[in-house]
């Protein structure tokens, strides 16, 4: 039977919410032999850079809700400072497309049901701890801007609880609004200060930020924590760690809260299974710093900084079992490098070298639209129909040569319908695997997608490493693209795209590399009839309009490695080596006639040409030659025409 596949959509996933959520989420997933993939942008909604955020939010796009068996949506990042447009956009899609089960996280979301972290047991801790260890009576509560919003009514009670048990009266006016953030911290802290609120044994913030924006703030006008005042915060993030002194915190139980929403759709998907239960957390969760009194835990507060990721120096002998570090990303180089490459398979090919910074991973995808290259098909919403794996590392087939992984050539075994996503995910492997699915872009430019897959037993939760991997993939395959650009121009005529003689030139010593012993040259030569008068009796752009369908005859009669030219004005060539005899440029004169009078059939004003070929046997010594016999070929097929069309007058 299938394995069944449970999609994530969040957003910024190195966010401390997401990286607390997501492995409860993965757990829980891989006791039931579920498959998971994580849709994510990889930067916070609320971001300033609105182009840049629209090019990342772009990537919903790609879900396909027929591939999996549930969702599980986050509301919570995906509404931070506030911003709604994001959230609105996972709904619709949600509501447009998606015909299975979804469950939101400590939020609602439309109509969907939600689950919610129980924060009332972590608050009953927090302040079971002030009242036994610091024997505090007289408490403030520094809430948030919603007091009937159902995650600030938990805590609150799970504070209450801790009162109740323990006899302690409390004045709910000591109840003081916040928002969550540094500021509503300063505020009360500013308010204690001048005295306008009386100093209280502890302040229990719902949030660390306000705890880090009150401590501070009051250490700052001289008031010392926590021997005048205790101060705690919530949720045990990673500036709660690095503050001076570092808050004591609680680190709250969001992965039980992912476990229990794979629970209620694993009911919904699988109702003839039992259901697994996911552990929850207790008093340890209490992470002890320096605002309550107690001696440190210094264990917590380093291993909370080591996890940033942002050593400086690194120990590159055991890159492949450790995570990479910002430090060894910078210290790499990758971009500088990567903005030496000049043509598309170069850039990708130091892609491929610079893998190695997003270690731990299982297998590693590039996939980008059909044409990314051609600026003048890009795309802003969505994906083109067809998807094209430009680079592919899996994991057990690693070897020093890139042209095994990077693939530029449009071809059947590396293109995909943009329905499957990754094929991969639905062939899928042995043992339950997460894939994550991140946006590839400039700006508002959709390029494509990366897909980073681990087994789930394995899953590393993707992170600031590899936000800024691919923010130096992105800028490197947008100036690959321009140089590509500003390379096929300087190659080809811009009214025809055909080679112009410098590109044919270039394409000529390239085949000439390549060339057999046994293999024939041949050059064909095509001259429009009668521009001049065109010009002269319909005008400049009708003459314009005649080249262009010449154009289009000498393009569909142009197979596979060959190349055609627009040598000038209304002259054309098409150039190739390989197997050719009379019998064949007859066989494209026939072809070239034919294409003609179809197309002459839908005009007006009828276009003709004159067609010569030659052939010949070294395409250095004899292609000028060849050309030349070529010309004079065409010429006289030129003069016979219009022998004939005097012929036909009389």
């Amino acid at each position: 039977m299938a394995r069944k596949r449970i999609c994530v959509l969040t957003v910024y996933p190195e966010g401390e919410y997401q990286q607390k959520l997501l492995p409860g989420i993965f757990e829980q997933c891989n006791k039931y032999n579920y498959d998971v993939a994580v849709v994510t942008p990889l930067v916070q909604v609320c971001s300033s850079n609105q182009d840049y955020l629209k090019g990342e939010l772009n990537i919903f796009e790609l879900v396909n809700f027929d591939l999996f068996d549930g969702v599980i949506v986050t509301p919570v990042p995906l509404t931070e400072g506030n911003v709604s447009h994001a959230s609105e956009m996972v709904l619709k899609k949600l509501q447009k497309d998606c015909k299975i089960p979804v469950v939101s996280i400590d939020m609602k979301m439309g109509d969907y049901p939600v689950v919610f972290t129980d924060d009332s047991d972590a608050f009953f801790h927090i302040t079971e701890h002030l009242i036994l260890k610091h024997n505090c009576k007289d408490f403030l509560i520094l809430s948030g801007d919603n007091q009937e919003s159902f995650i600030i009514k938990q805590r609150h009670q799970g504070i209450f609880n801790a009162f109740q048990k323990y006899n302690i009266s409390f004045d709910e006016n000591k109840i003081i609004q916040g928002d969550f953030w540094y500021d509503s911290g300063e505020l009360l802290g500013n308010s204690l200060i001048r005295n306008e609120i009386n100093m209280p044994d502890a302040v229990i913030c719902l949030s660390d930020y306000m705890a880090i924006g009150l401590t501070n703030y009051l250490i700052k006008h001289g008031k010392r924590v926590p021997q005048d005042v205790i101060v705690t915060g919530y949720d045990a993030i990673y500036d709660a760690s690095a503050n001076n002194p570092p808050i004591t915190t609680y680190d709250s139980d969001i992965a039980h809260t992912g476990a229990k929403a794979v629970n209620f759709l694993h009911q919904k998907i699988d109702k003839n299974k039992e259901e697994v239960a996911c552990a929850s957390a207790g008093p340890e969760n209490l992470c002890i710093g320096g605002t309550c009194g107690c001696p440190e835990d210094f264990h917590f507060t380093r291993e909370r900084l080591k996890k940033t990721h942002l050593g400086v120096r690194s120990h590159y002998g055991i890159i492949k079992e450790s995570k990479v570090s910002m430090g060894m990303l910078m210290e790499s180089y990758m971009m500088e490098n990567l903005t030496e490459a000049v043509t598309p398979f170069d850039c990708l090919a130091k892609i491929y070298e610079f893998r190695y910074l997003i270690r731990p991973f299982g297998d590693f995808y590039i996939c980008l639209n059909e044409g990314w290259m051609d600026n003048s098909l890009d795309i802003c919403e969505g994906y083109s129909n067809t998807m094209q794996y430009v680079l592919v590392s899996r994991r057990n087939e690693e070897t020093s040569s890139a042209r095994k992984h990077v693939f530029v050539e449009k071809t059947a075994s590396n293109t995909f319908s943009v329905k499957r996503m990754l094929p991969e995910m639905i062939n899928g492997y042995g043992i339950p695997q997460v894939y994550y699915f991140v946006p590839i872009h400039f700006g508002t430019i959709s390029l494509g997608y990366a897909v980073v897959q681990n087994d789930l037993s394995n899953p590393y939760c993707i992170g600031i490493v590899l936000r800024n991997f691919l923010r130096n993939v992105n800028n490197a395959l947008e100036m690959v693209r321009v140089k590509y650009q500003t390379f096929y121009l300087s190659e080809h005529d811009i009214m025809t795209d055909l080679y112009n003689r410098r590109g044919m030139r270039r394409v000529l010593m390239d085949m000439q590399k390549k060339l057999k012993k046994d293999d024939v040259v041949f050059a064909i030569v095509i001259d429009m009839d009668g521009l001049k008068s065109r010009n002269d009796n319909y005008g400049h752009l009708e003459g314009d309009n005649g080249i262009i369908y010449i154009s289009e005859a000498v393009k569909s009669i142009t197979d596979e490695n060959e190349i055609a030219v627009r040598g000038g004005g209304d002259e054309f060539f098409i150039v190739g080596a390989g197997q050719y005899d009379d019998a064949k440029m007859r066989e494209k004169f026939a072809r070239f006639c034919y294409y003609l009078e179809t197309k002459n059939e839908k005009l007006d004003i009828p276009v003709s040409a004159s067609f010569g070929y030659a052939l010949g046997n070294d395409i250095v010594n004899d292609f000028q030659v060849i050309l030349e016999r070529a010309d004079e070929n065409m010429y006289q097929n030129k003069a016979l025409k219009k022998k004939q069309l005097h012929e036909d007058i009389k």
